[in-house]
């Protein structure tokens, strides 16, 4: 019979399911403080900067960016859950014993650690997706309709620097998520390399 660093108790503390599960077991702190977030924060403050700068119409660089989180982000959301849904339905059972461990220092096991980070990719690129939609219906609303809504300039230009706010920092993230994805597969696959090859020296003669 194997042992194992688990208990029926931390099994009972580390089980949990949904959004919730997703960011309580990556940490907000540490989304907030990965490259890929900052990037995003110094991408998105670069692109007001430049829009403030040149006086380029925000509303047509809102319109610009929501085109291209719609034609680019489908395909990109298809091909992470994709990697998903291969990560969690392919993995050895050997390896799943290893990496279902506890990690040192921490109540969760790396398979929870790295199946998590994939699924908060997917969550992430699926709510710039949702907010990429929201902004087109409205568009579409606002531009086709016969009473169009008319605001004051300021009004209008601070609703525009929130909307253009959110997009590019939704596309901007959703576009560096694509490296880290990468490097998430070609972690996983180190460690797939690592437990087989442990495992032939362990039994040379299985």
């Amino acid at each position: 019979m194997g042992t194992t660093n688990q208990t029926s108790q931390n099994l009972e503390e580390t089980l949990h399911t949904g959004l919730y599960g997703i960011f309580k077991i990556t940490g907000i702190k540490d989304v907030i403080k990965s490259g890929v977030f900052i990037c995003s924060i110094v991408s998105t403050i670069s692109l007001l900067f430049f829009v403030c700068v040149t006086k380029y119409d925000s509303y047509s660089l809102i319109k610009e960016i929501k085109s291209l989180c719609l034609n680019i982000l489908p395909n990109i959301l298809g091909f992470t859950v994709s990697g998903y849904a291969i990560m969690v339905g392919f993995t050895q059972s050997m390896m799943q014993k290893k990496i279902t461990e506890k990690i040192p220092n921490s109540k969760y096991s790396l398979y929870q650690k790295i199946s998590s980070k994939f699924a908060l990719n997917i969550v992430i690129q699926g709510i710039v997706l949702l907010i990429a939609c929201g902004i087109h219906f409205i568009i579409v609303i606002n531009e086709g309709g016969k009473n169009p809504i008319h605001l004051e300039s300021r009004y209008r230009d601070i609703i525009n620097y929130i909307a253009l706010s959110f997009i590019t920092f939704g596309f901007t993230l959703s576009l560096f998520l694509i490296i880290q994805i990468f490097a998430n597969f070609f972690g996983f696959s180190q460690l797939i390399h690592y437990f087989v090859n442990t495992e032939k020296i362990e039994d040379p003669n299985p």
